[in-house]
């Protein structure tokens, strides 16, 4: 009885020590997957703060890049109203000259029509002063009558002539470069020391291009371009154009 006893107290002395045993291995485990989470947390947590500073450094960056593209915009913004302005500017100016253009044209038709005119008159005129002139002096005065009218009608022919020799001259267009910086026309010259001479080339249509000639070589002047109003592939070898100058004004246009 009493070794059964004995045995009974072994028994749970034994159970005790391997309970106890497991409580302990559980305690450990469970403090090293405590120690385990807490350093992989650790870790998380570190790389977080890493990609934190990555991404805030990222974000500064790009608030400057930002930055600077705004600057960028307001400039373009700028330049883009002074081309518009630019453009306003040359469009009235081209409005202007072609205006002047077709007054001058109308002008010159009026004056050609007026001198032909003037000149069949001046002609009949003289022909009536020669057959006055054969008849007898009873019609002297007629004679006189028709001399006189013939004076007047070559002094007003004169004036006439002196006003149409303020006519722009025509000249030849003969060619531009590749590049289209470079044109050429044939006609009257100009004096070299004109040289560069600014101008505005002109054909019926208007305004054809703006710049400034800077060589004469026979009858043939060389010249820059500065700008085109018109489009160059347009233009006619041969085709007759005429040149008005670059007022003071537009000079630093």
């Amino acid at each position: 009885m009493k070794r059964a006893e004995n045995q009974k107290i072994s028994f749970i002395t034994i159970l005790l020590v391997i309970l106890c045993g497991l409580s302990i291995a559980l305690v450990g485990w469970r403090e090293l997957l405590h120690h385990r989470v807490l350093e992989k947390t650790s870790k998380e947590i570190t790389s977080l703060e890493d990609t934190l500073v990555a991404n805030q450094s990222r974000l500064a960056e790009n608030a400057q890049q930002l930055e600077s593209k705004e600057s960028q915009l307001t400039e373009l913004g700028l330049n883009n109203q002074s081309l518009e302005d630019r453009i306003s500017n040359l469009e009235a100016q081209r409005d202007h000259l072609r205006a002047e253009n077709d007054n001058q044209i109308e002008r010159a038709q009026s004056l050609q029509s007026t001198l032909v005119s003037m000149e069949n008159e001046l002609t009949e005129a003289r022909h009536k002063a020669l057959q006055l002139e054969s008849v007898p002096n009873t019609l002297a005065g007629e004679l006189a009558s028709a001399r006189s009218r013939v004076a007047e009608l070559e002094s007003e022919l004169d004036d006439r002539a002196g006003v149409f020799s303020r006519i722009p001259d025509q000249y030849e267009f003969a060619g531009i470069s590749g590049d289209q910086s470079v044109f050429a026309i044939n006609g009257s010259v100009i004096e070299q020391d004109q040289l560069p001479y600014a101008m505005h080339l002109c054909n019926l249509d208007g305004i054809i291009l703006t710049g400034w000639i800077h060589q004469i070589d026979e009858r043939q002047l060389m010249g820059h371009v500065m700008n085109w109003n018109q489009t160059a592939s347009a233009l006619v070898k041969g085709e007759k154009v005429f040149m008005l100058p670059k007022k003071s004004h537009e000079q630093h246009n």
